[in-house]
């Protein structure tokens, strides 16, 4: 899965993952504003005890379940690239299935 957003999406990503890691129990990704929607893929990010990853629950319908350590883990990753101001990406898990890409202007 690639999440490709600009510097301002990529800001309001950061935030809901600072949500899940202080103990949101999901949020639903067609909340973003500024996540490139070209492709709309319907994801539910939630909290849980295990990391289970991006799972398939549906036809085009996904969940992605991590701890609240790991929704921290990846805001990190997320504040990382904003402080550096340059466009980049990053794989959000072992796996590499997950891509979070920002270019910036």
């Amino acid at each position: 899965m690639l999440i490709s957003v600009d510097i301002n999406g990529l800001l309001e990503i950061e935030k809901a993952f600072l949500q899940l890691s202080q103990g949101h129990q999901q949020f639903d990704f067609s909340e973003l504003q500024l996540l490139d929607k070209k492709y709309h893929v319907d994801i539910t990010a939630c909290n849980d005890v295990r990391n289970i990853g991006l799972k398939q629950v549906g036809k085009s319908k996904f969940e992605w379940r991590l701890t609240k350590d790991m929704w921290h883990h990846f805001r990190e990753l997320l504040t990382s690239m904003t402080i550096s101001k340059t466009h980049g990406h990053h794989y959000l898990d072992a796996e590499e299935a997950t891509l979070m890409e920002a270019a910036y202007k």
